[in-house]
Protein backbone atom coordinates (compact mmCIF):
# COMPACT_ATOMS: atom_id res chain seq x y z
CA UNK A 1 0.00 0.00 0.00
CA UNK A 2 2.91 2.36 0.87
CA UNK A 3 4.61 1.66 -2.39
CA UNK A 4 1.69 2.05 -4.50
CA UNK A 5 0.93 5.85 -2.76
CA UNK A 6 4.47 6.79 -3.26
CA UNK A 7 3.77 5.85 -6.96
CA UNK A 8 0.89 7.50 -7.26
CA UNK A 9 2.20 10.71 -5.67
CA UNK A 10 5.79 10.59 -8.17
CA UNK A 11 2.81 10.35 -10.98
CA UNK A 12 1.15 13.14 -10.03
CA UNK A 13 4.71 15.29 -9.70
CA UNK A 14 5.51 14.22 -12.78
CA UNK A 15 2.33 15.81 -14.22
CA UNK A 16 2.46 18.62 -12.56
CA UNK A 17 6.14 19.02 -13.89
CA UNK A 18 4.57 18.76 -17.20
CA UNK A 19 1.89 20.70 -17.50
CA UNK A 20 4.60 23.68 -15.98
CA UNK A 21 6.91 22.68 -18.54
CA UNK A 22 3.82 23.70 -21.14
CA UNK A 23 3.15 26.11 -19.82
CA UNK A 24 6.49 28.22 -19.90
CA UNK A 25 7.00 27.30 -22.92
CA UNK A 26 3.84 28.69 -24.31
CA UNK A 27 4.52 32.12 -22.57
CA UNK A 28 8.28 31.73 -24.13
CA UNK A 29 6.26 31.29 -27.88
CA UNK A 30 4.26 34.30 -26.90
CA UNK A 31 6.66 36.17 -25.89
CA UNK A 32 9.06 35.64 -28.84
CA UNK A 33 6.12 36.38 -31.26
CA UNK A 34 5.51 39.66 -29.66
CA UNK A 35 9.18 41.00 -29.90
CA UNK A 36 9.48 40.20 -33.98
CA UNK A 37 6.27 42.08 -34.05
CA UNK A 38 7.46 44.77 -32.14
CA UNK A 39 10.83 44.76 -34.52
CA UNK A 40 8.63 45.96 -37.68
CA UNK A 41 7.53 49.20 -36.19
CA UNK A 42 10.00 51.63 -37.87
CA UNK A 43 10.80 54.37 -35.32
CA UNK A 44 9.27 57.78 -37.38
CA UNK A 45 9.14 61.20 -36.34
CA UNK A 46 5.68 61.18 -36.00
CA UNK A 47 4.47 57.50 -33.73
CA UNK A 48 1.64 55.93 -34.74
CA UNK A 49 -1.41 55.64 -31.83
CA UNK A 50 -1.48 52.14 -30.31
CA UNK A 51 -5.45 52.45 -31.47
CA UNK A 52 -4.15 52.93 -35.07
CA UNK A 53 -2.22 50.30 -35.54
CA UNK A 54 -2.33 48.36 -38.96
CA UNK A 55 -2.93 44.63 -38.84
CA UNK A 56 -0.16 44.43 -41.94
CA UNK A 57 2.40 43.32 -38.97
CA UNK A 58 -0.53 40.96 -38.02
CA UNK A 59 -0.95 39.16 -41.08
CA UNK A 60 1.98 36.44 -39.91
CA UNK A 61 0.11 34.66 -37.89
CA UNK A 62 -2.14 33.53 -40.05
CA UNK A 63 -2.98 30.06 -38.86
CA UNK A 64 -2.01 26.91 -41.56
CA UNK A 65 -4.33 24.38 -40.35
CA UNK A 66 -1.67 21.41 -41.42
CA UNK A 67 1.93 22.65 -41.82
CA UNK A 68 3.22 19.29 -43.31
CA UNK A 69 0.55 18.46 -46.08
CA UNK A 70 -0.72 21.31 -48.75
CA UNK A 71 1.59 23.72 -48.22
CA UNK A 72 1.63 25.08 -51.67
CA UNK A 73 -2.36 25.85 -50.60
CA UNK A 74 -1.66 26.96 -47.21
CA UNK A 75 0.89 29.46 -48.86
CA UNK A 76 -1.49 30.89 -51.48
CA UNK A 77 -4.49 31.30 -49.16
CA UNK A 78 -2.08 33.22 -46.19
CA UNK A 79 -1.01 35.52 -49.57
CA UNK A 80 -4.38 35.86 -50.49
CA UNK A 81 -5.31 36.94 -46.68
CA UNK A 82 -1.98 39.36 -46.61
CA UNK A 83 -3.09 41.11 -49.54
CA UNK A 84 -6.26 41.61 -48.92
CA UNK A 85 -5.25 42.87 -45.60
CA UNK A 86 -2.96 45.38 -47.10
CA UNK A 87 -5.47 47.04 -49.23
CA UNK A 88 -8.00 47.07 -46.86
CA UNK A 89 -5.15 48.97 -44.43
CA UNK A 90 -3.97 51.06 -47.28
CA UNK A 91 -7.17 51.97 -47.93
CA UNK A 92 -8.01 53.16 -44.42
CA UNK A 93 -4.58 55.13 -44.23
CA UNK A 94 -5.32 57.22 -47.60
CA UNK A 95 -8.84 58.23 -46.13
CA UNK A 96 -7.23 59.29 -42.78
CA UNK A 97 -4.46 61.28 -44.63
CA UNK A 98 -7.34 62.92 -46.66
CA UNK A 99 -8.89 64.34 -43.24
CA UNK A 100 -8.67 67.84 -42.46
CA UNK A 101 -7.46 67.38 -39.11
CA UNK A 102 -3.68 67.58 -39.17
CA UNK A 103 -3.14 65.19 -36.56
CA UNK A 104 -5.08 62.41 -38.12
CA UNK A 105 -3.54 62.96 -41.79
CA UNK A 106 -0.02 62.71 -40.21
CA UNK A 107 -1.23 59.48 -38.55
CA UNK A 108 -2.32 58.03 -41.89
CA UNK A 109 0.72 59.46 -43.59
CA UNK A 110 2.63 57.67 -41.39
CA UNK A 111 0.82 54.56 -41.72
CA UNK A 112 1.29 55.21 -45.83
CA UNK A 113 4.97 55.10 -45.22
CA UNK A 114 5.02 51.78 -43.02
CA UNK A 115 2.95 50.24 -45.59
CA UNK A 116 5.04 51.24 -48.23
CA UNK A 117 8.28 50.17 -46.18
CA UNK A 118 6.98 46.13 -45.60
CA UNK A 119 5.11 45.78 -48.43
CA UNK A 120 5.53 46.07 -52.31
CA UNK A 121 5.34 49.38 -54.01
CA UNK A 122 2.97 48.07 -56.70
CA UNK A 123 0.14 47.61 -53.49
CA UNK A 124 1.08 51.69 -53.34
CA UNK A 125 1.72 53.01 -56.68
CA UNK A 126 -1.66 53.45 -58.25
CA UNK A 127 -2.41 55.53 -55.27
CA UNK A 128 0.67 57.48 -55.05
CA UNK A 129 -1.13 60.16 -57.22
CA UNK A 130 -4.03 61.52 -54.85
CA UNK A 131 -1.03 60.67 -52.28
CA UNK A 132 1.48 63.52 -53.51
CA UNK A 133 -1.72 65.82 -54.32
CA UNK A 134 -2.05 65.65 -50.38
CA UNK A 135 1.58 65.45 -49.37
CA UNK A 136 2.14 69.37 -51.22
CA UNK A 137 -0.72 70.65 -49.47
CA UNK A 138 1.14 69.49 -45.81
CA UNK A 139 4.22 70.74 -47.34
CA UNK A 140 2.77 74.41 -47.92
CA UNK A 141 1.25 74.01 -43.83
CA UNK A 142 2.25 76.91 -41.60
CA UNK A 143 2.87 74.59 -38.66
CA UNK A 144 6.45 73.65 -38.93
CA UNK A 145 5.23 70.30 -36.79
CA UNK A 146 3.24 68.78 -40.09
CA UNK A 147 5.80 70.41 -42.44
CA UNK A 148 9.00 68.30 -40.65
CA UNK A 149 6.95 65.17 -40.47
CA UNK A 150 5.57 65.50 -43.98
CA UNK A 151 9.66 66.19 -45.32
CA UNK A 152 10.36 63.17 -43.73
CA UNK A 153 7.46 61.02 -44.69
CA UNK A 154 8.60 62.42 -48.36
CA UNK A 155 12.35 61.26 -47.76
CA UNK A 156 10.62 57.56 -47.27
CA UNK A 157 8.12 57.83 -50.07
CA UNK A 158 11.10 58.70 -52.36
CA UNK A 159 13.38 55.87 -51.20
CA UNK A 160 10.37 53.36 -51.44
CA UNK A 161 8.27 53.79 -54.08
CA UNK A 162 9.96 56.29 -56.90
CA UNK A 163 7.15 58.01 -58.23
CA UNK A 164 8.18 60.55 -60.76
CA UNK A 165 4.84 61.25 -62.36
CA UNK A 166 4.31 64.41 -63.24
CA UNK A 167 3.02 67.16 -62.08
CA UNK A 168 3.27 65.86 -58.74
CA UNK A 169 6.46 64.94 -58.77
CA UNK A 170 7.82 68.40 -60.09
CA UNK A 171 5.94 70.44 -57.66
CA UNK A 172 7.05 68.20 -54.56
CA UNK A 173 10.73 68.82 -55.56
CA UNK A 174 9.62 72.75 -56.31
CA UNK A 175 8.10 72.72 -52.66
CA UNK A 176 11.34 71.22 -50.98
CA UNK A 177 13.47 73.55 -52.49
CA UNK A 178 11.42 76.27 -51.25
CA UNK A 179 11.38 74.97 -48.10
CA UNK A 180 15.11 75.21 -47.68
CA UNK A 181 15.18 78.64 -47.64
CA UNK A 182 12.48 78.31 -44.53
CA UNK A 183 13.37 80.52 -41.58
CA UNK A 184 12.87 77.66 -39.05
CA UNK A 185 16.19 75.45 -39.16
CA UNK A 186 14.62 72.80 -38.53
CA UNK A 187 12.52 72.84 -41.51
CA UNK A 188 15.51 73.62 -43.77
CA UNK A 189 17.39 70.59 -42.37
CA UNK A 190 15.11 68.39 -43.19
CA UNK A 191 13.59 69.76 -46.33
CA UNK A 192 17.72 69.17 -48.00
CA UNK A 193 17.27 65.57 -46.50
CA UNK A 194 14.43 64.61 -48.04
CA UNK A 195 16.42 66.12 -51.21
CA UNK A 196 19.11 63.86 -50.78
CA UNK A 197 16.55 60.89 -50.49
CA UNK A 198 15.31 62.17 -53.81
CA UNK A 199 18.90 62.77 -55.35
CA UNK A 200 19.77 59.03 -54.32
CA UNK A 201 16.85 57.24 -55.01
CA UNK A 202 15.39 59.11 -58.31
CA UNK A 203 16.88 58.41 -61.84
CA UNK A 204 19.52 61.09 -62.60
CA UNK A 205 16.93 61.98 -65.62
CA UNK A 206 13.80 62.81 -63.48
CA UNK A 207 15.94 64.65 -60.57
CA UNK A 208 18.27 67.05 -62.96
CA UNK A 209 14.61 67.80 -65.03
CA UNK A 210 12.66 68.57 -61.32
CA UNK A 211 15.80 70.46 -59.55
CA UNK A 212 16.51 72.52 -62.80
CA UNK A 213 12.69 73.69 -63.49
CA UNK A 214 13.31 76.12 -61.21
CA UNK A 215 15.96 76.25 -58.26
CA UNK A 216 18.87 77.47 -60.42
CA UNK A 217 17.05 80.95 -61.11
CA UNK A 218 15.56 81.14 -57.68
CA UNK A 219 15.55 84.29 -56.21
CA UNK A 220 16.62 83.11 -52.59
CA UNK A 221 20.35 82.06 -52.78
CA UNK A 222 19.41 79.65 -50.53
CA UNK A 223 17.47 77.78 -52.58
CA UNK A 224 19.73 77.77 -55.26
CA UNK A 225 22.94 76.85 -53.32
CA UNK A 226 20.58 74.19 -52.66
CA UNK A 227 20.13 73.55 -55.95
CA UNK A 228 23.77 73.43 -56.68
CA UNK A 229 24.60 70.57 -54.57
CA UNK A 230 21.96 68.62 -55.43
CA UNK A 231 22.81 68.96 -59.29
CA UNK A 232 26.46 67.82 -58.03
CA UNK A 233 25.32 65.22 -56.03
CA UNK A 234 23.39 63.76 -59.44
CA UNK A 235 26.10 63.50 -61.31
CA UNK A 236 28.56 62.16 -58.67
CA UNK A 237 26.04 59.50 -58.45
CA UNK A 238 25.44 58.99 -62.57
CA UNK A 239 29.06 59.76 -62.94
CA UNK A 240 31.30 62.15 -65.52
CA UNK A 241 31.81 59.43 -68.19
CA UNK A 242 28.12 58.38 -68.32
CA UNK A 243 26.80 61.62 -68.74
CA UNK A 244 29.38 63.20 -71.22
CA UNK A 245 28.42 59.20 -72.97
CA UNK A 246 27.01 60.28 -76.49
CA UNK A 247 24.24 57.36 -75.85
CA UNK A 248 23.42 59.64 -72.60
CA UNK A 249 20.27 61.51 -72.43
CA UNK A 250 21.32 65.07 -74.34
CA UNK A 251 18.27 66.86 -72.31
CA UNK A 252 19.81 65.92 -68.79
CA UNK A 253 23.57 66.27 -69.97
CA UNK A 254 22.48 69.97 -71.81
CA UNK A 255 20.35 70.95 -68.33
CA UNK A 256 23.54 70.26 -66.08
CA UNK A 257 26.21 72.10 -68.10
CA UNK A 258 24.27 75.39 -68.52
CA UNK A 259 23.38 75.46 -65.39
CA UNK A 260 26.70 74.84 -64.01
CA UNK A 261 27.57 78.15 -66.17
CA UNK A 262 24.81 79.74 -64.05
CA UNK A 263 26.46 78.48 -60.77
CA UNK A 264 30.11 79.87 -61.38
CA UNK A 265 28.22 83.40 -62.36
CA UNK A 266 26.39 83.48 -59.38
CA UNK A 267 26.47 86.32 -56.47
CA UNK A 268 26.85 84.27 -53.64
CA UNK A 269 30.01 82.20 -52.74
CA UNK A 270 28.34 79.14 -52.16
CA UNK A 271 26.74 78.27 -55.00
CA UNK A 272 30.22 79.42 -56.55
CA UNK A 273 31.61 76.83 -55.24
CA UNK A 274 29.41 73.71 -56.05
CA UNK A 275 30.04 74.84 -59.62
CA UNK A 276 33.65 74.81 -59.44
CA UNK A 277 32.72 71.48 -58.26
CA UNK A 278 30.67 70.46 -60.81
CA UNK A 279 32.95 71.83 -63.40
CA UNK A 280 36.38 70.21 -62.34
CA UNK A 281 34.13 66.72 -62.02
CA UNK A 282 32.92 67.15 -65.19
CA UNK A 283 36.34 68.09 -66.67
CA UNK A 284 37.82 64.72 -65.58
CA UNK A 285 36.20 63.27 -69.10
CA UNK A 286 37.82 63.80 -72.59
CA UNK A 287 34.32 64.46 -74.08
CA UNK A 288 33.83 68.23 -71.56
CA UNK A 289 35.40 70.20 -73.75
CA UNK A 290 33.67 69.03 -76.74
CA UNK A 291 29.99 69.29 -75.04
CA UNK A 292 31.40 72.70 -73.48
CA UNK A 293 31.23 73.95 -77.05
CA UNK A 294 28.63 72.18 -78.66
CA UNK A 295 26.13 74.34 -75.89
CA UNK A 296 27.58 77.64 -75.01
CA UNK A 297 29.46 80.02 -77.60
CA UNK A 298 33.51 80.61 -77.84
CA UNK A 299 33.17 83.77 -75.74
CA UNK A 300 31.10 82.15 -73.05
CA UNK A 301 34.02 79.15 -73.02
CA UNK A 302 36.72 81.39 -72.85
CA UNK A 303 34.82 83.34 -70.05
CA UNK A 304 33.89 79.92 -68.01
CA UNK A 305 37.75 78.85 -68.36
CA UNK A 306 39.19 82.36 -67.11
CA UNK A 307 37.02 82.43 -64.15
CA UNK A 308 37.96 78.74 -63.05
CA UNK A 309 41.64 80.10 -63.49
CA UNK A 310 40.70 82.96 -61.64
CA UNK A 311 39.49 81.14 -58.47
CA UNK A 312 42.13 78.19 -58.35
CA UNK A 313 44.91 81.23 -58.37
CA UNK A 314 43.12 82.65 -55.49
CA UNK A 315 43.06 79.75 -53.83
CA UNK A 316 46.43 79.27 -54.55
Amino acid sequence: MYSSSVGHTVCAKSNCYHFFAKQILVMQRTKSNVSRSNALQRSLSYKIHPSARSNVFESSSLACPNPSKNTSIATALENSCTISGIEQDLSQAIAKLKENDWNIALRGLAEIVEICRVTDSDFVYPHMTSINQRIIDLLKSPRSHVCRTTCQATGHLFEYVKDTRRPEFDEIVDTLLCRTADSNKFIRRDANLALDCMVTHISTLHAVRAICAKGPEHKNFLVRSAAARLIVCAAVIAGPHAILNPNYSDYTRRRIILNMVKFLNDKTYETRKFGQRLYRLLSIDKMFDFYLKRYLERDAVQKIKLCVKMDNVKKL
